[in-house]
């Protein structure tokens, strides 16, 4: 459980924004990883002020480019979307800005998420490709990324009732031992309604 009240009084200090930002950043994660969206979303709107002044500090933008990214992935978890799009914006300008094309990727699939989870199915889509063909120009070698955006598409093919191209992006994910389950699922899915419609 986060506790709200030392962090409030740990943050209402004079510190930099360096340190505010790491501060923030360990919270979120932690948020992240025992599903307490609200008590961290309770702590970011406290500060919002201060979050919003970090796009002003020219010597830490990247940083707050990845902090918004997280505040951004926080609110999408917690199912707040279009707040989360909000924060992405800054993110992917800066991303875009300083060539930092990997993060960049990761920015526009949290965005492709968001579309998604919105019923924005197309623009879900061409974020992804947008997405695929940066990585072939760049030939980026992150495999795990590469996969996820394919099991995506093949996600929104299929909302789409495209299931053949669904199908086509599901084969092209391997993933992880433990994400492979998920895909054999989906597969099985998309040949059962192949098979059903035949």
């Amino acid at each position: 459980e986060l506790k709200l009240n030392n962090l409030n009084t740990l943050l209402s200090k004079n510190i930099s924004d360096s340190d505010f930002i790491d501060i923030i950043r360990a919270n979120i994660f932690y948020s992240i990883s025992t599903k307490s969206y609200l008590d961290i979303i309770k702590l970011l709107e406290n500060y919002q002020q201060r979050i919003k002044s970090l796009k002003y500090n020219v010597d830490n933008l990247n940083e707050t480019a990845k902090l918004y990214y997280n505040i951004a992935l926080c609110y999408q978890k917690a199912k707040y979307y279009k707040i989360s799009l909000q924060y992405l914006d800054f993110s992917i300008d800066i991303f875009n800005n300083q060539i930092d094309f990997e993060n960049l990727i990761k920015a526009w699939i949290l965005q492709a998420i968001n579309y998604n989870n919105s019923y924005q199915v197309i623009e879900s889509i061409n974020l992804y490709e947008k997405a695929i063909d940066l990585i072939k120009k760049i030939k980026l070698s992150n495999e795990n990324l590469i996969e996820s955006i394919y099991n995506n598409l093949g996600y929104c093919y299929e909302v789409q009732e495209n299931n053949i191209k669904a199908l086509e992006y599901y084969q092209k994910f391997k993933g992880t031992k433990d994400k492979n389950f998920t895909n054999i699922i989906n597969l099985a899915r998309i040949h059962y309604k192949l098979n059903k419609k035949s």
